[in-house]
């Protein structure tokens, strides 16, 4: 073919040289007319040399075959929309080569490149260097992107598959980008959405990429993926690294694999693509330490990048980048060589973990924030923390982070990475937040939490003081004698209040605090009742014909009381009189009987004789605020209707408190309510975290789908409060577009994106 001339769709070119050839196609230097520039011309393999060197014509059948794939190859590649973001070959030009013997051969060209990445293998020639890391995470993205392209790519309803990845596939231009090449067996595959893989024959086809299947096994079809060529690429990027083949990959290039693993097949549809791949333990070992060496010469990496904690104790000294990176590259890459298929990465996957393995290089630290829903606490609770951290190419482990308390490290804390929001050791999203679980304690009644960070010399920090209210025996010893029995029902308190019961006027505050108990302790509604049946036969009894002198001194008080009542009932009728029995009501159960007291205490509060009332209403308040911070769920259920009551009278406290319960409970229909009350109250911080925790939800595709509907619960409230362009608006959009825990409803999401715009 020399010196010929070959015609084209859109050029002439003449032969130079031969490049190469494989078992379906042979490469030509050719020159181009019109300007003289050099391409490389492939075209289909018609002959060959025997051992003799004499030519040797291939069989029509083969040709045939040949151009078939040819042809496929040629339309693949033309179907691509941009060739160099996707660091695929280009087909410059393409058309038909006359052939005396086989008549039209199809014929395209490409760019005429200087080398493959089987230049960058070791071991390396003697005074050059090995590729630096970066170079081989950047080869590992674009061979990762061109993948993603050819398996992305649809036609009649069949994706594609390379079947032929390897470093020699996979050629460097002058700038030292991939352009993968060789789709001569790509093969389109209908996929089975059973097994996620794809039906073939096993002709042409490298035992890994022989994968089990319940399907037509006894036409002699197997099933193919695209994981296949994620395991090629893996045996590449194990190879670039340690200059060596896995032991597997020996076992697979063995001539009668194939035959062996098929035969395997049929017995116990595993074969032998169940029992080799992955990495032995030797190998990681060899593969994490010249990934390690390879970062640790790698220029880009500088101390002003280092990301470490800012103690200095030897146990968590400085804990650098390309430690976090070598561990997460040897993970990786063992994971694209898995033995199960189905647990491999795919290739946009692989784009991902390179981002943020890039991103690990160069890290960035813009916001830590510590933040805590519970404000207040009792002593002997434990407590949870929120770290959240904005940046990029953060380690998805806590050591990097000093944690303290009151100036003392963290000792028994537990840290979990909330939605998962890690890959292979990094964090994957701008944003992640750290759960931290503080256990019960009875040291301090004010806890100051501090993290702590250093990237690059400049140190981040954050504090938090969360108050522990007193015990049970500390509100005793102080006097506060209510709220203490409603922290913990004791019966020998009980006693001791009665036993203070020597008129009755404190009869009647002892009736009132176990009326009170009783909404907060509904289970010992029986005992209660016991110590009020005490209470009236203490002053209902008969007299003692023992104690006649007594027996008169205590009617005389009687009498006296009850003629002080009296006038006092004849002076003020609906006020002083009417005073305890809306007490009674107000802390009561029957919710009409409670929105009446509640309105006359309101309304008695502001006349002249209002101290009585307004102590009801501050112990009514004192009590329902002590009830919704019990951790007895009951007490909780009791302050409900008594907050909201509160609330209705315009009480922000009541309202933030109400928000917070609701923001506590991690169950369905709780967070919309809680985002409200925040809301109304015009808590606006805690309004806005709120809607922050929402918004990290929903970016983390991996978020629990429980999480996800109390994150929409908020977006929803904030979406039809805010006014048009507002991102949460556009969530609604994506929820009812998607089917993001609804029913895909195309009408509303249209109605969403109308609001965003401004057009309702």
């Amino acid at each position: 073919m020399i010196n010929q001339t070959i015609t084209l769709t859109k050029d002439t070119y003449t032969v130079l040289s031969a490049l190469g050839e494989g078992g379906q196609a042979s490469i030509w230097k050719v020159r181009r007319h019109r300007d003289h520039r050099e391409f490389a011309l492939k075209s289909i393999l018609i002959s060959t040399v025997n051992k003799k060197g004499h030519p040797s014509f291939i069989n029509n059948k083969a040709v045939t075959d040949n151009c078939r794939r040819a042809n496929t190859e040629i339309e693949f590649l033309r179907a691509l929309a941009n060739n160099r973001k996707v660091f695929i070959v280009p087909c410059l030009d393409y058309g038909v080569m006359k052939n005396e013997r086989y008549g039209d051969l199809p014929t395209w060209v490409m760019p005429l490149y200087p080398e493959t990445l089987e230049s960058k293998m070791p071991p390396y020639p003697e005074g050059k260097s090995l590729p630096d890391f970066q170079h081989c995470l950047n080869w590992m993205k674009q061979a990762a992107t061109a993948l993603h392209a050819t398996h992305s790519t649809y036609h009649n309803k069949k994706v594609f598959v390379h079947r032929d990845v390897k470093a020699s596939n996979m050629m460097l231009t002058e700038d030292q980008e991939i352009r993968l090449i060789d789709f001569g067996i790509v093969h389109e595959t209908q996929l089975n959405h059973e097994t996620k893989t794809y039906s073939h024959s096993p002709a042409s086809a490298a035992p890994e990429q022989i994968l089990a299947s319940s399907r037509d096994q006894e036409k002699g079809y197997y099933s193919m993926g695209t994981y296949s060529d994620i395991y090629a690429l893996g045996t590449v990027l194990y190879r670039l690294f340690t200059g060596q083949h896995t032991d597997a990959q020996f076992l697979l290039n063995n001539k009668d694999t194939l035959a062996s693993h098929i035969e395997k097949l049929k017995e116990d549809q595993v074969g032998l693509i169940g029992k080799v791949g992955g990495l032995s333990d030797d190998e990681y070992k060899t593969l994490y330490y010249e990934v390690q060496s390879r970062l640790e010469d790698n220029s880009t990496v500088h101390n002003d990048t280092l990301i470490s904690s800012v103690t200095l104790n030897s146990a968590r000294q400085g804990l650098p980048n390309p430690q976090h990176a070598a561990e997460s590259s040897a993970d990786f890459i063992r994971d694209l060589l898995h033995k199960a298929y189905q647990k491999r990465p795919t290739a946009q996957d692989i784009i991902q973990w390179c981002n943020s393995l890039q991103a690990t290089l160069s890290p960035t630290l813009d916001t830590l924030q510590l933040t805590s829903p519970q404000q207040t606490l009792m002593l002997g609770q434990a407590l949870q923390l929120t770290l959240t951290m904005e940046g990029k190419g953060l380690p998805a482990n806590p050591d990097w982070i000093e944690f303290s308390v009151n100036g003392k490290p963290l000792t028994n804390t537990t840290y979990h990475l909330q939605n998962t929001n890690a890959h292979y050791g990094l964090i994957i999203t701008p944003k992640a937040q750290w759960l931290i679980h503080y256990p019960a304690s009875n040291e301090a009644k004010t806890l100051r939490f501090l993290a702590e960070a250093s990237i690059g010399g400049t140190r981040y920090h954050d504090s938090i003081s969360i108050t522990f209210s007193p015990s049970a025996d500390d509100l005793w010893d102080q006097g506060q004698y209510q709220q203490a029995l409603i922290n913990e029902l004791r019966p020998e308190w009980l006693d001791q209040r009665l036993d203070t019961c020597h008129d009755l006027e404190k009869a009647f505050q002892y009736r009132a605090l176990l009326e009170t108990l009783k909404q907060s302790h509904p289970d010992q509604t029986n005992r209660l009742d016991l110590y009020l049946t005490k209470l009236r036969e203490r002053f209902e009894q008969p007299p003692s014909p023992k104690k006649p002198l007594k027996t008169i001194i205590v009617s005389l008080i009687l009498i006296i009381i009850s003629l002080s009542s009296w006038f006092l009932w004849q002076k003020t009728p609906s006020q002083q009189h009417s005073i305890p029995q809306l007490q009674t009501d107000l802390n009561g159960t029957e919710e009409k009987n409670q929105r009446i007291a509640w309105k006359q205490l309101n309304r008695l509060s502001q006349s002249e004789h209002s101290q009585a009332a307004q102590t009801v209403l501050d112990d009514f308040t004192k009590t329902s605020l002590a009830l919704i911070k019990s951790q007895r769920q009951q007490s909780q259920q009791q302050a409900i209707p008594r907050l909201q009551l509160m609330a209705q009278s315009d009480n922000k406290t009541a309202m933030i408190a109400l928000a917070d319960y609701y923001y506590a409970q991690s169950i369905a229909t709780h967070w919309g309510k809680a985002w409200q009350w925040y809301h109304d109250a015009e808590a606006k911080n805690k309004q806005e975290s709120l809607e922050k925790t929402a918004n990290a939800l929903l970016h983390n595709k991996t978020s629990d789908p429980k999480q996800r509907q109390l994150a929409y619960q908020v977006v929803e409230k904030s979406a039809r409060s805010e006014p048009a362009g507002d991102a949460a608006q556009q969530w609604m959009e994506y929820r009812y577009r998607t089917g993001d825990g609804v029913d895909i409803d195309l009408d509303v999401a249209q109605q969403w994106q109308a609001i965003y715009n401004g057009k309702q």
